[in-house]
């Protein structure tokens, strides 16, 4: 009975010592990816991939992850680290386990909008002309980010990915410009011929 006793506790103690860390399984440190994240959609995404090592800088299979935002209002975080965006700004996102924890700083610059200076547009045949549109959030405020330009009809109007316009020849088509998460912008074009050259003596 008393050599039973002896074996119960020494697994208790066992138990006790192996969620203390004990077997080198404490993790001491930690490296996440990306290090750094910027978001423009509401998105939920999982953009975070972690490892986890030990003393021995032994990678820690399967470590449990605490996740926390520093700020949620601005940006959401749940128990398997999926990031939900709230509104533009900024926050850290912290993974934590064992005596280890890294941070990643998160940007959020959602796109709700673009803005075109021109309602309409018309150019001669050869004529290059540079279009400029703006992202904008959902305070009004200007922000960078990507932008794609399509052409509905490059026989008549060809644009680069830069926003550069050029008639190709006469006739009327539409320019599509978009970036991610919002619905694109279109704006008309008209192609004419060139004027034809005067002759000597105005004729």
């Amino acid at each position: 009975m008393l050599c039973v006793r002896r074996m119960m506790a020494l697994s208790a103690a066992c138990v006790l010592i192996a969620m203390a860390g004990c077997g080198g399984n404490r993790i001491e440190i930690m490296k996440i990816e990306p290090t750094s994240l910027t978001l423009n959609t509401k998105d939920s995404v999982s953009p975070f991939t972690v490892t986890a090592y030990n003393a021995k800088n032994e990678v820690v299979p399967a470590p449990t992850i605490a996740w926390s935002t520093s700020d949620s209002l601005t940006l959401l975080v749940d128990q398997t680290g999926r990031v939900t965006p709230m509104k533009s700004g900024m926050a850290t996102v912290t993974a934590a386990a064992g005596n280890a924890k890294a941070d990643v700083p998160v940007t959020v610059a959602l796109f709700t909008s673009l803005a075109l200076p021109d309602t309409a547009m018309e150019l001669v045949v050869s004529e290059g002309r540079q279009l400029d549109a703006r992202i904008l959030n959902e305070t009004g405020v200007e922000i960078e980010g990507p932008l794609m330009w399509e052409s509905e009809d490059r026989a008549i109007v060809e644009v680069t990915p830069e926003g550069m316009v050029t008639g190709m020849a006469p006739g009327q088509t539409t320019i599509s410009v978009r970036t991610k998460g919002v619905p694109a912008v279109q704006l008309p074009v008209t192609v004419v011929a060139p004027k034809p050259a005067k002759g000597r003596g105005g004729r």
